[in-house]
């Protein structure tokens, strides 16, 4: 009976595998479904290769190598692997063709205990790294300084904080520049309703994952440099998210459809941007699998591409403008907006394709600006002690694929590109509107800083304020003069 099982037992090595590749990222039970789903998958395989073979060693030899060539291949690429694609179905086409062969030929009983050994072996890879990593998975990032921190409110009530990251929305200077767009309509509201606006704004890092960590952490993640999991767990399970659940916060996530920062192993009360029902890991590793076209189907069904982007941005809008919240409480909100794919029309419509991407750009601004403001005004409505930090990642990327795809003219010099990339969106309110301590030059890993020290006095030093640029996460960001 334990050679029938091989097939399984296979497959589960390629799920543990998955589990300890991504170990900073997900838990064992999150694993739970895609197990019983892979183990359902190839015992029927095993079933059915038996009943129609009459060989136990060539059925279970043929459910071995089908179950490489379903769950395996991506598995085997690379860590981030595109989904089940061209490459995976030539790949089950040749093990088909291979295995037409084989089955002609008679096989030694011997096999079998190969087989096995083989399998089990695929065990002892990741129960290594699962080994090795155990004790980084749920503080990878947390500076020593701030799990002792006492905050004393220096209001009788502590505020809401609410950080709300329009992802790549550009510095008004860029939208100027760039784009001969005036966005100062929309600064100029914000600034009558009581915020403090940087027009000058420069980020941090020109990095989404770099920049949002470097404020949810409090600081540099010099240690996770090139380490694309263990900064994507310091999104998840930030400084800031477990320093003031200490203290009494609730914390809301309010998911955005990047697995980055889609889900959160910190918040009390979680809002997934999941646009089906299945739970997000069994989704990634689901795409690494042959079933991938099946689970694509479902999605576009429902939400065809950027239609589906554009969903779930209005439903984290709707969350912020509704919610009610007993205080205090940190409220993160990644919003995939005005990140292309372009989704909305100035109007909140379909986008007008006619348009260069440049121009469609600035009618989602256009559109966000609209919503933002709505947002803000319930909130303040509702909530008047209320700290609103609205403040963008990164600025636009021209030259990248998936921005504005060369619809800027021209080519552009290393500093116009640090200046598109780094330049964004800042603006803070505070309840009371002392903004003394805030400062033309401050920086994204400071504003935050700042607010802690003012409102529940923290004491944290301000840090130096830093630009750097990175071609990819797996880099290390380059210093911008």
């Amino acid at each position: 009976m334990f050679a029938y099982s091989l097939p399984t037992l296979l497959g589960l090595a390629l799920v543990f595998g998955f589990y300890a590749r991504n170990i900073y990222e997900i838990t064992l039970i999150d694993m739970i479904i895609p197990a019983v789903l892979t183990a359902c998958i190839t015992g029927c395989l095993t079933l059915i290769t038996t009943k129609v073979l009459h060989n136990r060693t060539k059925a279970i030899l043929v459910s071995i190598a089908y179950t490489i060539a379903l769950f395996g291949t991506s598995s085997l690429n690379q860590l981030w692997a595109l989904n089940y694609g061209t490459a995976e179905m030539v790949c089950t086409i040749v093990v088909t063709a291979i295995l037409a062969g084989i089955l002609r030929i008679n096989m030694p009983k011997a096999v079998i205990s190969v087989l096995a050994a083989i399998t089990l072996g695929m065990f002892v890879i990741p129960t290594y790294l699962v080994v090795a990593n155990f004790g980084a998975i749920a503080w990878a990032s947390q500076p020593a300084n701030t799990s002792s921190t006492v905050i004393t409110p220096a209001t009788l009530d502590a505020p809401n904080i609410i950080y709300i990251v329009p992802d790549r929305y550009a510095s008004n200077p860029t939208l100027v520049k760039y784009f001969q767009y005036d966005n100062s309509l929309f600064t100029d509201a914000l600034v009558q309703r009581g915020f403090y606006v940087n027009t000058s704004a420069r980020a941090n890092f020109s990095s989404s994952i770099m920049s949002i960590g470097t404020v949810l952490n409090l600081g540099y993640p010099e240690t996770l440099y090139g380490n694309k999991q263990a900064v994507i767990n310091s999104l998840q399970s930030p400084v800031l998210g477990k320093l003031l659940i200490n203290q009494g916060y609730t914390y809301y996530h309010f998911g955005s459809w990047w697995p980055p920062t889609r889900d959160s192993k910190l918040t009390q009360i979680y809002h997934s941007a999941q646009v089906t029902r299945i739970p997000s890991v069994t989704t990634e590793y689901v795409k690494r699998s042959f079933l991938a076209p099946l689970l694509n189907a479902v999605e576009d069904a429902n939400y065809p591409g950027r239609e589906r982007v554009a969903t779930i941005t209005e439903k984290q809008l709707d969350l912020l403008a509704a919610s009610k919240m007993s205080q205090p409480n940190l409220v993160f909100a990644h919003l995939l907006s005005p990140h292309p794919p372009i989704k909305f029309g100035s109007d909140g419509g379909i986008p007008n394709d006619t348009l260069s991407i440049a121009q469609q750009y600035v009618e989602e601004i256009k559109y966000l600006n609209q919503r933002l403001l709505q947002c803000i005004d319930s909130m303040l409505e509702t909530q008047p002690n209320t700290i609103i930090i609205l403040m963008a990642d990164e600025g636009v990327k021209p030259l990248q694929e998936d921005s504005l795809c060369g619809a800027l003219d021209g080519s552009f010099t290393t500093a116009e590109l640090d200046e598109m990339t780094l330049g964004i969106l800042m603006a803070v309110y505070y309840p009371d509107k002392n903004y003394t301590a805030l400062y033309d030059a401050i920086t994204p890993v400071n504003v935050m800083r700042v607010t802690l020290n003012q409102y529940l006095n923290t004491g944290f030093p301000l840090l130096p304020d830093l630009h750097y640029r990175m071609a990819n996460i797996a880099d290390n960001p380059r210093s911008v003069e």
